[in-house]
């Protein structure tokens, strides 16, 4: 009966309000730092190591391969095939008509003129040994006249003389003086369009460079059979581009496929379901997307690294506390012999141990992030930066900060238990 009225008795007094055991927490932290610090060492290293292998899991994917696109160098004129050659460093005159097939029949190759992208002009001489083998530039082209084009001019020329004197004297019979210069002009100008068009006709004059219009290309990477890289045209989707890479290997991790868009975006697909299949087909990959299949034993590993690591850091932080709750025996008697109840002294330590999770948990995603930041930008540069978006590093943020005070709160409970039930008579027994 007595017992009964002193557990009434307890059940009546006053709980300390949430926010006074907090600032109790706080004043332990820094009475205990050194302590404090070891029980945030755990958790620390623990969610460092989780967020750096979010970051590669995020990272995974290999930056999107830039269209670099080189003005083509043409060749054109008496060869045995005109060729649009992508400019290639250390390309020469004479290599780029080599790779057009070499001289046709009837070739100039005394006069082969190379028209520079600005306009300007060198005449070469292949026949020469000694001739200079320039090397090209985008836009260039080489221009191999025909043999005979110099007695086509002439030719042109002596026609187009013929005529203008023919019509200059068949004029003077015309009376009229008016229509004898209209007329004589009208002569003239005809002779002019003759010799031009036989100029343009000689096989003498280089044409213009044509435009080249640029098809960019989406990519295919990963564990696939074969690396693709695909002019984005004919609305080309994701299991298409899959198709035509060959397949994905044995190793592939087919439920994890992701395709990065140009911008930024990605999407992920899971290739082993029918449902996540037909997905795939109706998604028409554009320029500049980047499909990527990951393998799946590295995530089975970086998984089980995961999870053994926090299963570590979850020990170190409960025998952590356990030592925190030996050292301060006395002090937990103390507050239980004033009145305090089971459920502040649980509520210091998990409150306590709350602390020290967020604040280890943010320095272990700072460093754990930074990292590996570090070590992308070290070998990508600042290319990394277009495979991550704001909102997945803060989803990792949050991550980070949820899994350590989950953890740090589960490894407290069975230490912050024990302290709650310690009979205050006992507490203050104990000699530590």
């Amino acid at each position: 009966m007595a017992d009964d009225k002193r557990r009434a008795a307890v059940g009546r007094q006053i709980h300390l309000p949430l926010g006074r055991a907090f600032l109790i927490s706080v004043k332990s932290i820094r009475i205990r730092f050194w302590r404090s610090m070891i029980t945030a060492a755990g958790i620390f290293l623990g969610i460092a190591f989780l967020v750096s292998v979010l970051t590669q899991v995020i990272l995974q994917a290999p930056p999107t391969p830039l269209e670099i696109v080189y003005p083509n160098v043409f060749v054109r004129g008496v060869v045995k095939r005109h060729l649009d050659k992508p400019m290639e460093p250390g390309l020469t005159a004479q290599a780029a008509i080599e790779a057009a097939g070499g001289y046709a029949d009837g070739s100039d190759r005394k006069n082969v003129t190379v028209v520079k992208k600005k306009g300007d002009k060198v005449v070469l001489d292949f026949t020469n040994p000694a001739t200079i083998n320039p090397r090209l530039e985008g836009g260039d082209t080489v221009f191999v006249p025909n043999a005979s084009g110099r007695l086509r001019q002439l030719i042109v020329a002596l026609v187009a003389l013929i005529v203008i004197i023919v019509g200059l004297v068949a004029i003077k019979r015309i009376d009229d003086r008016f229509r004898r210069v209209a007329a004589s002009v009208g002569v003239v100008a005809l002779g002019v369009v003759i010799f031009a068009v036989g100029l343009a006709k000689s096989g003498l004059t280089p044409p213009k460079a044509p435009q080249i219009t640029v098809i960019q290309s989406y990519h295919v990477r990963g564990e696939v059979n074969i690396a693709t890289d695909t002019p984005a045209v004919g609305g080309k989707s994701v299991a298409y581009a899959l198709e035509d890479a060959g397949g994905v290997t044995k190793g592939a991790d087919g439920k994890n496929v992701l395709v990065i868009r140009k911008g930024g975006k990605k999407m992920q697909f899971d290739m082993t379901t029918a449902a996540g299949r037909r997905v795939a087909d109706a998604t028409v990959l554009k320029a500049g997307d980047l499909v990527y299949v990951p393998e799946a034993a590295t995530r089975n590993r970086r998984l089980w690294l995961v999870v053994v690591s926090l299963v570590v850091c979850t020990i170190g932080i409960s025998n952590s506390m356990l030592m925190s709750v030996t050292e301060r025996f006395k002090e937990i008697g103390t507050m239980k012999c004033l009145g305090a109840l089971d459920i502040f002294v649980v509520e210091l330590f998990l409150l306590e141990a709350g602390v020290l999770g967020i604040i280890a948990s943010f320095a272990g995603w700072l460093v754990g992030f930074g990292v590996i930041s570090l070590m992308a930008a070290a070998s990508q540069g600042l290319a990394f930066l277009a495979q991550m978006t704001l909102m997945e590093v803060l989803r990792m943020l949050g991550i980070a900060l949820a899994v350590g005070s989950v953890l740090t709160t589960v490894a407290t409970i069975a230490p912050a238990i024990r302290a709650a039930q310690m009979p205050p008579a006992a507490a203050l027994r104990v000699e530590v």
